[in-house]
C-alpha cells in the first residue's frame, strides 16, 4: 500500500487521525523523519532541486523501512545519499517522471553500507527467516526440561527455518576480493589420513558441520537437515597435528560442500594445512596428491549466522541399556539384515549376553528373522526394546569397523560411541516407528 500526500499532510496536523496500531504509528513518525532527510539530500542534487520532491515519489514508506531499523544516524544518511544517486542516474538514463527507488534496490543499498546481510533487521525475506531462526533457538535453549518429543519438534522447526537460511545464503554473490593463500598464515597442519578419518564420520550426513577449534583439539557436531533424528559428535585432539593454533575459532559449511570435501579427502597424502580468511568467508587447503600441491578455496557459513546455531543436535538423553559388541560382528549382522531387503526398522533387544535384531521379512513369506550378536561388556542393564533404522546405521559401517569395538546405548535414543586411535565419535539415533508390531 502506497499512501497520498494528503495523508500525510493530514496525518501531521492530526497524528493517528485513522487510530492505526502503535506499530504503524511509529513507522509512519520515522518515515516523517527520514523524509526530512531524503528532502536535505536532494536540495543538493543539482538535478533533482528543481522541482518539490512529493512524498512517496522517490521513496515510498514500505520501501524504506530496511533504513528505518537502521540505528546509525551516519549511516542511514549515506543509504538516503545513494538513493538519490540512483534516482539522479534514472533521470540521466531518460526516465521520466515519476522517479522511484524500489525495495530490492534499497535493501541492496542498505547491505552495502552495512554489511553483512543479517546485521539489521529489516522486513526482508532474508531477516523474517533470521527471526524465525532465532526465536526457535531460543525456545529450544530454555525448554531442556521438557520431553524428547517436545525437543525434537522443537528441532525440526529450527532445521527447516535453517534450511530456507541455507537457500538464502546460496543465492547472494561470492565477496569481490579474496586473499591469496599464500598470504595466510597456516593455522592448524595434520596428517591427511587423520583429518579423513575425522571428516569421514560427519560427513555421511546430508548436514551442515559446524567446526570449533579450542584448547583442546577440533570438535566437530552436526545433524541431519531435514529431520534431524541423526547426528554426531566428533573429537581429533590437537596431539595429532602437527601445528595446531589454540585460539578458539568456530567456523561451518553448508552440506553442498560435504561431497566436494570428501573427494579431496579420499584424494590427499601427506600433510594437510589448513588457514582461514580473516573475514572468515573461506576456509583455505592446501594438500598433496601425487606430489602435486593443490590448494582449495571451502566457502563458509557467514559469522553472523553461525552465531545462532547454538543448538544442532538431538537432546542429550540417557540411554535404557548399555552394551559394548565387536563392531566386525555387529556390522556383519547389519550387513546379513541387508540383504534380506526388508522393511528399513529393526528391533533391537538384550537377552542374556545376546543382542537380539529382529526384523519383519512378511514380504518374503517367510517368519521374522532374528540375529544374535554377542555381548563383550555389559556396562549397563536396562530395557532395552527398540526400533531403529538399518540403513542409517549402515551409512557408518566405515566409521564402525575401524574401531575394534562399539558401544551401544539403547533405548530412546540409540548412542553409538566409537574410538579410533585417539579420535573419538559418538552418534545419536532417534528411535523410530515400525508398521508392524513384532512379537
Amino acid at each position: 500500500m502506497v499512501r497520498c500526500d494528503e495523508f500525510y499532510e493530514k496525518w501531521k496536523g492530526a497524528p493517528n487521525f485513522c487510530d492505526k496500531s502503535p506499530t504503524t504509528v511509529d513507522r509512519i513518525e520515522k518515515y516523517l523523519d527520514l523524509f526530512l532527510l531524503v528532502q536535505e539530500e536532494v536540495a543538493k542534487s543539482e538535478i533533482l532541486n528543481e522541482r518539490p520532491l512529493p512524498m512517496g515519489e522517490l521513496l515510498t514508506e514500505r520501501a524504506s523501512r530496511p533504513i528505518l531499523n537502521m540505528k546509525d544516524s551516519e549511516k542511514q544518511r549515506k543509504v538516503v545519499q545513494q538513493i538519490v544517486k540512483r534516482a539522479v542516474e534514472q533521470i540521466l538514463d531518460g526516465k521520466s517522471s515519476p522517479i522511484h527507488v524500489t525495495t530490492p534496490e534499497v535493501i541492496e543499498i542498505v547491505h552495502e553500507v552495512s554489511p553483512p546481510a543479517f546485521s539489521t533487521p529489516t522486513t526482508t525475506p532474508a531477516a523474517s527467516v533470521y527471526d524465525e531462526f532465532r526465536k526457535a533457538n531460543k525456545n529450544l535453549k530454555e525448554v531442556k526440561s521438557l520431553s524428547g518429543k517436545t525437543l525434537l519438534n522443537l528441532m525440526i522447526t529450527v532445521q527447516k527455518t535453517w534450511k530456507l537460511l541455507k537457500d538464502l545464503e546460496r543465492r547472494t554473490p561470492l565477496p569481490k576480493t579474496k586473499v591469496e593463500p599464500a598470504t595466510l598464515p597456516v593455522r592448524w597442519e595434520i596428517e591427511a589420513e587423520h583429518l579423513k578419518t575425522f571428516l569421514e564420520s560427519v560427513l555421511v550426513l546430508e548436514s551442515d558441520i559446524r567446526v570449533r577449534f579450542h584448547e583442546k583439539g577440533m570438535v566437530v557436531n552436526a545433524g541431519e537437515s531435514a529431520v534431524p533424528n541423526f547426528v554426531v559428535s566428533a573429537f581429533l585432539p590437537k596431539e595429532l597435528f602437527t601445528k595446531y593454533d589454540p585460539e578458539p575459532l568456530e567456523i561451518g559449511w553448508f552440506d553442498a560442500r560435504n561431497s566436494f570435501l570428501s573427494k579431496i579427502l579420499s584424494g590427499s597424502v601427506g600433510k594437510l594445512q589448513l588457514s582461514v580468511q580473516p573475514d572468515g568467508s573461506f576456509l583455505y587447503m592446501v594438500y598433496a596428491v601425487d606430489e602435486r600441491r593443490k590448494e582449495v578455496p571451502l566457502r563458509l557459513i557467514p559469522r553472523s549466522l553461525l552465531r545462532e546455531m547454538t543448538s544442532e543436535t538431538m537432546p542429550s538423553l540417557e540411554p535404557a541399556s548399555k552394551i559394548v559388541v565387536p563392531s566386525k560382528e555387529f556390522i556383519d549382522t547389519l550387513r546379513s539384515l541387508t540383504k534380506l531387503k526388508p522393511d528399513r526398522w529393526a528391533k533391537f533387544s538384550i537377552s542374556e549376553d545376546k543382542l537380539n535384531l529382529v526384523i519383519s521379512a512378511e514380504k518374503l513369506d517367510v517368519f521374522d528373522v532374528e540375529y544374535k550378536v554377542p555381548i563383550t561388556e555389559m556396562v549397563q542393564d536396562g530395557p532395552a526394546d527398540s526400533y531403529y533404522s538399518i540403513e542409517k546405521l549402515m551409512s557408518i559401517q566405515k566409521t564402525i569397523l575401524r574401531s575394534d569395538t562399539v558401544a551401544l546405548g539403547l533405548g530412546e535414543p540409540l548412542t553409538i560411541d566409537c574410538q579410533i586411535g585417539q579420535i573419538i565419535i559418538n552418534y545419536v539415533l532417534a528411535q523410530g516407528k515400525a508398521a508392524y508390531r513384532l512379537t
